[in-house]
């Protein structure tokens, strides 16, 4: 991802997401920011938000469950 490297790599990086994002059915992406930070960075086509699944604020110690 381009996000994740810096430099030359991710100059690379982002210049092949933009090639291969020609050719995709649809990008798939975790978040709205995401999408966000894709359209800003020049990638086109269709896209789809799927929210990620993962609670970030993790469980309580209230909560019921199994400990780790």
């Amino acid at each position: 991802s381009f996000e994740a490297v810096g430099g030359a790599a991710g100059l690379l990086a982002l210049g092949w997401e933009r090639w291969a994002a020609r050719w995709t059915a649809r990008t798939v992406c975790v978040s709205e920011a995401e999408r966000l930070r894709g359209t800003r960075a020049g990638l086109r086509g269709p896209w789809a938000v799927i929210p990620n699944g993962i609670d970030l604020a993790g469980p309580s110690a209230d909560a019921p469950g199994e400990a780790p």
